[in-house]
């Protein structure tokens, strides 16, 4: 999928992404787009067991290899999706007993790979999933920004941002986004245009907004072989933390923007979306004082506080009207904000321990910071704190924020 850095990463990247040309495709390159493909099924794992190191690798998976298309907006590979009939059953567990076989470490995805280009494109499963058929919903697709993201801006970015020393394979956590979670508990099937830094607008003009996002996806769901049905999908989508933290945007503008791209989803025929809202984004450690840091930190909190107060109380209002304006429609607004506060005043109460540090020991707010290692912070369990970093959760939180959305899931979509 198409992605384009963070709009805080803009001006610390923007000379070495201007120098990144990207070369006309071969002739042999474009007619891949047209032929039959058999390409490597790359089964990522973690080499250390320890929760605090995040160094991964590949190896092929074992006697398995993805049959198929690849898929592009463009002219070129950048962006593209691998377009397969096989199941994603078969691919998974492809890889799980490649990794069993050889003793090697814990699976963290399967992605498919081209020789020449070296790079981890996601796969779309055109078919009709046999695990999910004749269930209301049968796969899941994520809109949104890094806390949704799991590889898109570090595929973009040449395998660079989030570095993956401190950030497991492209996702801005030490493991699994809430999506990822969400995904295994109902087992459904996840595809990502959730891409760090988006926010509700397209900012500095080259970051996908989230109504382009919407668009990205619709443009490649018509080009399958097999007919897809919208309706059985369910979508995700969670903006806006860049639109205040960053950007210092209206509530009301960033509500239009996420409007305009729900009615370009559901006009496009979805029926199943979950619009989630956000936590109090002024409890991260980026807006407490650094260790070692001697700044005046952020002066902005109460007025961050404040926007985001009034977003998460005019967005479950339109969520409902759009929903009432659409005839079987049901979008599902989830209210993170009480549950967050909830967390941070009984951390206990959810196994925590920490809810103020990052667990990485980062000196500076600024978003060069993606692009370099930082130790864990000397007496860090990650399966204790809440952030990983001075703004994102841990994968531990990631996992309770996707209990708290499969709680308020419909039971009629047989996912809960």
């Amino acid at each position: 999928m198409k992605t384009t850095l963070p709009r805080a990463a803009v001006p610390a990247l923007a000379v070495a992404l201007c120098a990144m040309t990207v070369a006309a495709p071969s002739r042999a390159q474009e007619d891949a787009f047209d032929r039959e493909l058999t390409v490597q099924v790359r089964c990522w794992y973690k080499i250390s067991p320890d929760p605090a190191r995040l160094d991964t690798t590949y190896v092929e998976a074992d006697a398995t290899r993805l049959r198929g298309h690849w898929r592009s907006v463009n002219s070129f590979y950048s962006g593209a999706l691998f377009f397969t009939l096989q199941e994603p059953e078969e691919v998974e567990d492809a890889c799980r007993r490649t990794l069993a076989l050889r003793g090697l470490g814990e699976f963290v995805q399967a992605s498919a790979a081209s020789t020449w280009a070296g790079k981890n494109f996601p796969v779309w499963y055109d078919t009709d999933i046999d695990t999910r058929r004749g269930q209301p919903v049968e796969r899941m697709v994520a809109f949104g920004d890094s806390l949704s993201d799991n590889g898109n801006i570090y595929t973009e970015s040449q395998q660079t941002m989030p570095i993956h020393a401190s950030w497991l394979l492209g996702r801005f956590s030490n493991g699994p986004v809430w999506t990822e979670h969400l995904a295994r508990r109902t087992g459904l099937t996840l595809t990502t245009w959730a891409t760090g830094g988006a926010q509700g607008d397209r900012a500095h003009g080259v970051i996908a907004s989230i109504e382009d996002q919407v668009k990205s996806f619709m443009r490649y769901a018509r080009m399958g072989v097999n007919p897809y049905d919208p309706a059985r999908t369910m979508f995700t989508l969670l903006i806006g933390g860049n639109d205040f933290v960053n950007a210092g945007r209206s509530p009301d503008a960033v509500v239009a923007d996420v409007e305009k791209a729900l009615r370009t989803l559901l006009d496009f025929g979805a029926r199943k979306v979950v619009v989630v809202g956000l936590p109090d984004l002024t409890r991260a450690p980026t807006f407490r004082p650094l260790p070692g840091v001697v700044d005046a930190g952020r002066d902005d909190g109460e007025a961050v506080h404040a926007k985001v107060s009034a977003f998460n109380a005019a967005m479950p209002l339109m969520v409902r009207r759009l929903a009432g304006a659409t005839v079987g429609t049901e979008l599902v607004w989830v209210d993170t904000a009480a549950r967050f506060d909830a967390l941070l005043a009984d951390p206990g109460a959810h196994g925590f321990t920490d809810v103020d540090k990052a667990c990485l020991d980062i000196r500076t707010r600024n978003a060069s910071a993606y692009l370099l290692p930082h130790p864990v912070r000397a007496g860090c369990d990650p399966r204790r704190y809440v952030f990983w970093d001075l703004l994102h959760p841990t994968t531990q939180a990631h996992a309770l924020i996707s209990q708290w959305v499969l709680a308020d899931l419909p039971a009629g979509w047989g996912l809960r």
